[in-house]
Parts: structure tokens; C-alpha cells; sequence
């Protein structure tokens, strides 16, 4: 079981433009995304497991006619197709041309939107918290672990993937990964062995390796 959040943060720099110049109102809209994922326990305590930070988006140009919220809101409607951001961004848009004196001077403005969406992995009271035996840690490193630069041949992402237990990446780095049975989540292998001498489960979706052979 999982949820979502998404965070709105916005950052706007507005300057007047000399009088002498052609009396205009240009707004640039930069969108910056970043990504989280974090395992929460029954407590409430979360613990960050993931990140990515993507590059700014280019530029959206909006030519500023009113500081009418409803005006500014129609032209964000027609590029961003998020009506609830839109009402935000066109709020803010409209307080800051406000209090630069719209219509008396031209104006430019740099608005920075960061958009933050989390995804929380719930862990419940009876997810499994023993530790692996020290049989099964021998079976799977036997059997899961496999050189990194072998498996850069085939898979292409691996390079900017990280490990969810260090957060370094994966590739890289020195020693063997491994890549549990039964999900497709790769660790480093030194840090996977120490995560399951405390909780036999996957760090990132709590499966259990080998569960199914070893219910029989």
C-alpha cells in the first residue's frame, strides 16, 4: 500500500522595464520537478530511499494584457493543463504584477515553479522484521549477485539509478550488486546482506526473498 503527495512551491523575480521601452509584460514560467519515495513504518517515521532531481523545464512566455487572476488563469490553462496549479500560479502572477504597479511601466517576470511529488510506501505492523537465516543470505548471493559492469550491457538506465539503502549509485562503485528473487530491485550486495540480517524483506516493496520455496 501506497500514497501520493505533490508539493507546489513558487519563487517570482519581477523587474520594470525603462521607461523609454515599448510598454509590455512578459512573464517566464521555469518548472522544476523533483522526485521522492520513502518508506514510512507503522510509527509515522519516514525514511527517504529515493531521489531524482530533474533539469528545468524550457521557458513558458506569457504575454501579461491584465493582472486579472481570470485572465491569467485562461493563459495558463491553454499550456498547463493542470486547472488547480493554474488557479495557484495565476494568484501569485497577479499579487506580484499588482505590487509592481501594472499598466504604469512595463514589467518583467521570472516565475520558478518547483512541483515535488512524494510517494510513500506504507509498512504495516505485520510486514515481516526478522532477519534472513545466514542460509538464505548464501543462497542469494550465490545464486543474485552478478558484476555491475556485466549488467550494464543490459540495462541501459542502471547508470543513474541509485541504491536504495546507501543512496550511491549502483554502477560505478566497487564490489558485486545483487538483485533480489523475487522483485526486480537491484542492490549493492554489501548492503542488501546487512539490511536482511535485520528485516527479511526487499527495502523498497517489503517482498520476501525465496518466500515461495520457502512455504513448502
Amino acid at each position: 500500500m501506497n500514497s501520493q503527495d505533490t508539493y507546489y512551491d513558487c519563487l517570482i523575480t519581477s523587474s520594470a522595464l525603462p521607461p523609454w521601452l515599448p510598454l509590455r509584460n512578459d512573464v517566464f514560467i521555469v518548472f522544476h520537478f523533483e522526485t521522492r519515495e520513502f518508506i514510512q513504518d507503522p510509527n509515522g517515521v519516514r525514511t527517504l530511499i529515493w531521489y531524482r532531481n530533474y533539469p528545468p523545464t524550457v521557458p513558458i512566455l506569457l504575454d501579461l494584457r491584465s493582472p486579472a487572476p481570470r485572465h491569467i488563469f485562461q493563459l495558463l490553462h491553454r499550456r498547463i493543463h493542470d486547472p488547480f496549479l493554474c488557479q495557484q500560479l495565476a494568484s501569485d502572477i497577479a499579487d506580484s504584477a499588482n505590487r509592481m504597479g501594472f499598466g504604469l511601466q512595463g514589467i518583467t517576470m521570472v516565475v520558478n515553479v518547483k512541483l515535488i511529488n512524494d510517494t510513500i510506501f506504507l509498512v504495516s505492523g505485520s510486514s515481516p522484521s526478522r532477519g534472513a537465516s545466514e542460509a538464505l543470505l548464501q543462497r542469494l548471493v550465490e545464486e543474485q549477485s552478478f558484476d555491475s559492469a556485466e549488467k550494464l550491457e543490459n540495462s541501459s538506465n542502471m547508470e543513474s539509478e541509485a541504491c536504495a539503502i546507501c543512496l550511491e549509485n549502483l554502477l560505478g562503485s566497487e564490489g558485486a550488486l545483487v538483485q533480489m528473487p523475487s522483485c526486480p530491485h537491484f542492490f549493492h550486495r554489501e548492503c542488501l546482506v546487512e539490511w536482511l540480517k535485520r528485516t527479511n524483506s526487499c527495502p523498497l516493496c517489503r517482498s520476501v526473498p525465496y518466500e515461495y520455496d520457502e512455504s513448502q
